[in-house]
């Protein structure tokens, strides 16, 4: 195109000469111009775009590679997934697991030990763990059952075993096996674990974690049991290279939270029908039960004359959700108090305020656990394992853990990380704090 030489001259589009036959106009009007120019640009933006489309292919070939296999030679360990990508794995990703046995002739468990004696709720970290390692290792989960100081057999006196099955359930994504202590081949690998107890040394497992202490520069000890976790990579990579010999694991190991964990049958059962108990006291009984909860850790986090905590190890009177207690009851709801505190006089200052307590959902758990133990309610093996002291406690955890608004009274108990976890999967409201400063806070997720 050749451009003006005056305003008005016109633009010359075509110089080549007409066809025969074909009349070609030279000259355009202004409108055909504006079209033609329209057009052309329309047509450069194109063909921008096809070149930057060929450029970015040129640079994805070129940039690029296969994934490359390692050399044979190569350590199994290495090729193991990265730091990251393990911590997230999956165990749901393998699909379940049918529980092991030692008839079943299959790949030899990973066999874990819990080791020190907590209760049921710190041993759900340890179990956790113990399923993540066996999953991402390609073994199935054999588990001793533990003791602790929190769950003594009623008619003894003596530490009774725990199975965490009792109160977790087992059927679904998440599979693992008890040994049973009463019908374990002593001679078996199992046995022999098991009869070793926390011998490590007989044992020979790997420690999923381990515990030092911490003291000053004059020597005096500033923090006692520090727990220090053995690297996860580790641990998969020597379970893997274990096989097909057995493997065990001992103590808690680091592993990612799992919320998939849920209560067992028995646990969920019995928390809908003592809320169904606690109807009656509710000032409208024909109201849906809608409580919301606290949880008050007192017993042996009050015990140590070396702790300072004036809210929670202080008078009941004092207790700053009692005002709450009231307000809600008057409302037609109620706040549920779930404290490990047996002292009559204490607790009858919460019953006066208008708190709700365990004794509220009517249920004597050890008459509970034995008359599902001798009926066979919950194990089909004939091993006697459900606690009263353990139920109670996994029951009144479904409670709190599902109330309308929770609370909890200072940050040492070992649930409120719990708490948190299950109230944000199941997108219920932040737990709220009372702390031992007196101020008050809520809990981030």
């Amino acid at each position: 195109v050749d451009p003006p030489q005056s305003p008005s001259e016109p633009v010359v589009v075509n110089r080549r000469p007409a066809m025969a036959g074909v009349s070609r106009p030279r000259h355009r009007s202004a409108t055909t111009r504006a079209m033609t120019t329209r057009a052309r640009t329309a047509l450069a933006a194109t063909v921008a775009v096809l070149a930057l489309v060929a450029a970015l292919s040129a640079v994805e070939k070129t940039s690029l590679h296969p994934i490359r296999a390692p050399p044979p030679d190569q350590h199994r360990r290495r090729e193991m997934p990265s730091r990251r990508s393990l911590l997230s794995f999956d165990p749901r990703t393998v699909g379940p697991r049918e529980p092991w046995s030692f008839s079943s002739g299959e790949v030899m468990p990973l066999v874990a030990n819990f080791g020190v004696g907590e209760g049921i709720n710190a041993q759900k970290h340890s179990l956790m763990s113990f399923l993540h390692l066996a999953s991402a290792a390609g073994r199935d989960l054999v588990i001793l059952p533990f003791r602790s100081r929190h769950y003594r057999d009623p008619a003894t006196g003596e530490l009774a075993w725990i199975r965490m099955e009792d109160y977790f359930d087992n059927t679904g994504e998440y599979r693992w096996t008890t040994a049973n202590p009463e019908t374990t081949p002593p001679d078996s690998y199992v046995g022999r674990v098991m009869a070793n107890g926390n011998d490590w040394r007989k044992n020979d497992c790997l420690f999923g974690s381990s515990f030092f202490n911490i003291y000053d520069d004059e020597g005096r000890m500033v923090q006692h049991n520090v727990r220090n976790y053995t690297d996860t990579d580790e641990l998969v990579g020597r379970i893997r290279d274990a096989e097909p010999d057995y493997a065990c694991i001992f103590l808690r190991a680091s592993a990612p939270y799992m919320t998939a964990l849920e209560p067992s049958r028995l646990v969920v059962g019995m928390a809908e029908l003592g809320l169904n108990r606690l109807r009656p006291k509710l000032r409208d009984p024909d109201k849906p039960v809608a409580l919301s909860a606290v949880h008050l850790r007192r017993g042996d986090k009050c015990s140590s004359k070396d702790v300072i905590r004036p809210v929670s190890c202080g008078p009941p009177e004092n207790l700053p959700f009692l005002s709450l207690c009231r307000r809600l009851w008057d409302d037609g709801s109620g706040l549920y108090v779930a404290t490990n505190e047996r002292n009559e006089d204490y607790l009858a200052v919460l019953r006066a305020n208008g708190c709700f307590l365990a004794d509220d959902l009517w249920y004597d758990f050890d008459a509970v656990a034995e008359d599902n133990n001798r009926k066979g309610k919950v194990n089909s093996d004939g091993w006697a394992s459900v606690h009263g002291g353990a139920l109670a406690f996994a029951v009144e955890t479904q409670i709190i853990f599902n109330a309308v608004d929770l609370f909890t009274v200072g940050r040492q108990s070992s649930l409120l990380v719990d708490m948190q976890h299950w109230r944000r999967e199941k997108r219920l409201s932040r737990v709220m704090i009372y702390e031992e400063d007196g101020t008050f806070a809520t809990a981030s997720w």
